[in-house]
């Protein structure tokens, strides 16, 4: 399911820390160097579902301030409409305990990819219908939120995809249309809004800032 899933998205990445000091002048330098030297970071691994693999968005927000961490995680169980691929659901990780996040019916799989200071999680998940277009599965905009799973539809056409959220629970994304355009959208209060294009087929919305 990676190779067909994930491919709808630019790029997964997993999660590198990086630690940038600001040069100090020479004499205040080296009083600050022992403090420097004695941080310490450690490298978590968060598992899987006893699958081989689990990842996280590596161009969005998957960790917020209170240390909620969210991805996707295989488990040891195929796919049943794509048996050469596992089960993979998305997760959410928090204080050492990684918890399954709920699928769509019939679907195998999830990925977050945004969460909020609230911990609302966006991304998408399959359906389990294979789309004539892609040759590949459905994938729709899905939040999760307070252990449910959430679909926020389309334009008319097979497949979505939410790519962001503020603390006020708005939503961005794309769609494909009925006539096979991709449509950035907004999603607020049970409502998705078409954002239109520049006359042209394709747009998607991809940040949200907190005044929408």
């Amino acid at each position: 399911m990676k190779r067909t899933l994930a491919a709808t998205i630019t790029a997964i990445a997993l999660l590198a820390g990086m630690m940038f000091v600001t040069p100090l002048p020479a004499q205040d330098q080296s009083a600050t160097m022992g403090r420097e030297n004695r941080r310490r970071y450690k490298f978590i691994d968060l598992g899987t579902f006893g699958g081989p693999n689990s990842f996280t968005n590596g161009s969005s927000v998957v960790i917020n301030d209170k240390g909620t961490v969210v991805g996707e995680a295989d488990t040891s169980i195929p796919c049943p409409y794509l048996p050469e691929f596992p089960i993979s659901p998305a997760f959410k990780w928090e204080r050492g305990v990684m918890t399954e996040l709920p699928r769509l019916p019939g679907g195998c799989g999830g990925f977050p990819i945004a969460i909020n200071s609230e911990g609302t999680i966006v991304g998408w998940a399959d359906n389990g219908v294979f789309d004539p277009l892609t040759a590949g599965p459905e994938i729709r905009a899905v939040i999760w939120k307070e252990g449910q799973i959430l679909d926020l539809g389309t334009f008319g056409g097979a497949n979505s995809l939410a790519t962001n959220i503020n603390d006020r629970g708005q939503v961005v994304g794309a769609s494909f249309t009925a006539t096979g355009e991709t449509h950035a959208f907004l999603w607020e209060d049970g409502v998705m809004i078409d954002l239109g294009t520049l006359a042209g087929p394709y747009s998607v919305a991809d940040a949200i800032n907190n005044p929408g």
